[in-house]
């Protein structure tokens, strides 16, 4: 059984910045799906928050988005999960360009990261975390 991933551990927003990576973790082999959470806690100001989970077909030179989650300004809980397939026809890869609150289901690489994206100063203490069920069989 593959333990619950602790991704983002209220990973405290502050400045403007991003894309910053956290992780990637490996060693994810073999998963018929994921089941992320992503519980954004509101402090006070800025603009939004984008955050991409990724997955890497190629050991982690190229990554591709397979869920990104927006936030703003009010605490929310998110969950999204994608399950693995056959994917049909092509996709074009996305390194932080799939759209705010969407999943790109059918790829599920070995290994996985988190990229950040902050617009606006956030202050007081706005937090991220975001915890990832690997499903297995």
């Amino acid at each position: 059984m593959i333990e619950r991933l602790t991704m983002l551990d209220a990973v405290v927003i502050g400045d403007a910045a991003g894309p910053t990576i956290h992780g990637p973790w490996s060693g994810y082999h073999g998963l018929s799906g994921i089941v992320v959470e992503a519980s954004f806690v509101y402090g006070a100001d800025g603009t939004d928050v984008t955050a991409h989970l990724q997955t890497s077909l190629d050991g982690g030179a190229n990554w591709i988005d397979i869920m990104a989650f927006l936030f703003a300004t009010t605490t929310l809980r998110s969950v999204m999960a994608v399950e693995h397939g056959v994917q049909a026809t092509p996709i074009a890869p996305l390194d932080v360009g799939l759209a705010d609150d969407t999943v790109q289901n059918l790829i599920i690489g070995d290994r996985f990261q988190v990229s950040l994206t902050t617009v606006g100063n956030y202050t007081g203490v706005t937090t991220l975390t975001m915890n990832m069920l690997p499903k297995t069989g």
